[in-house]
């Protein structure tokens, strides 16, 4: 009906579900707003909190890094086993922190890197070849 809710189910599709029902295609997930996200993005969700280190390589696993550490910490995206796609949110976690983040080799866009500053933040998506802030 308009404006009212539509009760998301999981399931593979078929019969059964109610005509006020959406079945979830598999390899989905139904969120609280009733709308559905790609599992990909939810499953081997990993937070890195760099805190007492100056320098972190991030994992093919990691998409969140919150540097909770004061003075300049250096952050580098890596360019081999990484899937295409994957995403990375970076966040200089404290007001005294800045955040040097570069690729292992190659650009990010058209730089060498991205400075963070206090409270800054950056999301970073890798298309296969190159990182790119979005």
């Amino acid at each position: 009906t308009p404006g009212g809710n539509i009760n998301l189910i999981p399931g593979s599709g078929g019969s059964g579900a109610a005509a006020s029902q959406v079945v979830v295609p598999s390899g989905y997930v139904a969120t609280g707003d009733n709308s559905l996200v790609n599992r990909f993005s939810l499953t081997n969700w990993t937070t890195s909190i760099v805190s007492s280190v100056s320098s972190y390589n991030i994992t093919s696993s990691d998409q969140l890094i919150l540097v909770d550490r004061s003075g300049s910490t250096a952050v580098v995206l890596p360019v081999t086993g990484i899937i295409v796609g994957h995403i990375v949110k970076i966040k200089a976690a404290r007001a005294d922190a800045t955040v040097t983040i570069t690729a292992s080799s190659g650009l990010i866009d058209a730089g060498s890197s991205v400075v963070l500053n206090g409270w800054g933040f950056g999301t970073f998506a890798w298309d296969g070849t190159r990182w790119l802030k979005v």
